[in-house]
């Protein structure tokens, strides 16, 4: 990427000079830039060739609709000089936001109440514009194709193959990916959630359950304190109340994501991951179940 086409495109679009560019992540032809101008410090986000213009309405409509939807703990976008949000730049489409300047929360117990707090908060919202794209459905030929490529792919494909039904489930508006990584804390100690890409109304239990593997379940060690930190709060907190046939159903939900996530990386890490993880089922579902 050229920076210096790149900086002149912002200032172009946006009430913005003197800037300097710093990339923060370069992932799957997505690109996120933090810019540092004389008005303050911004992310720049850039979609991949993929993202179309209704893609980036979706993602970004938490961001126009918070205060009518009631969500607040995410970043300000910043407007346009004709008061737009999304601007095309070469094969992609772009955005700035607000930085929040305090980095990802630390992994304790008390910022996963804030996470669990605000998941609830999130939840509250029943009806909008976008549904997300996110089903157990939309990933089934992901996995088949995954399973042809993998060493272990039959286990693989077995194991998602018996995953719970959660079309029963309660919908609300969910995030899909929430964890510490999708998360900011500025220096009051306030959590905002980051990355909606592909938000909207889903089952809920896919919110609630990606955390239990991919968060709590680290280098064979299992954060029971963060765990039950989380699903408490939770429980409480949610004006849906989750029943234990739903209780029962987290850690599929979450067996779910670890699955979709098996070829990023080190796919024996990952899978070895998930082995320890339906080895100690009953272990995880008990400390849920007993909130």
């Amino acid at each position: 990427m050229d920076l210096s086409k790149l900086s002149a495109f912002i200032q172009v679009n946006w009430f913005l000079n003197e800037i300097k560019l710093h990339l923060l992540q370069n992932k799957g032809g997505r690109l996120v830039y933090r810019i540092s101008a004389e008005q303050g410090v911004y992310v720049l986000k850039l979609s991949n060739s993929a993202k179309t213009y209704e893609d980036m309405m979706q993602d970004l409509y938490i961001f126009d609709s918070d205060q009518q939807l009631g969500f607040t703990n995410i970043p300000k976008l910043l407007k346009t000089k004709d008061n737009s949000t999304i601007v095309s730049y070469k094969d992609k489409y772009g955005f700035i936001m607000e930085y929040i300047d305090g980095g990802m929360p630390s992994d304790t117990k008390e910022n996963w109440k804030k996470i669990a707090l605000l998941t609830a908060q999130l939840h509250k919202i029943k009806h909008a514009k976008y549904n997300t794209s996110l089903t157990q459905a939309s990933e089934k030929a992901w996995i088949q194709t995954q399973a042809q490529k993998l060493p272990f792919g039959k286990a693989y494909k077995h194991l998602f193959d018996g995953l719970t039904d959660f079309s029963a489930f309660p919908q609300t508006f969910i995030h899909t990916d929430i964890g510490l990584h999708n998360c900011a804390i500025n220096k009051k100690g306030e959590l905002f959630f980051l990355d909606w890409d592909g938000a909207g109304i889903g089952r809920r239990i896919l919110d609630i359950g990606f955390p239990l593997i991919s968060q709590f379940v680290k280098d064979q060690i299992i954060q029971e304190e963060n765990i039950q930190s989380f699903y408490k709060t939770y429980f409480k907190h949610t004006d849906i109340p989750v029943l234990r046939k739903e209780k029962e159903a987290i850690f599929d939900a979450s067996l779910f994501f670890s699955l979709i996530y098996v070829p990023y990386g080190d796919i024996y890490k990952n899978w070895a991951k998930i082995q320890f993880a339906v080895k100690h089922k009953a272990h995880l579902l008990s400390l849920i179940l007993t909130l």
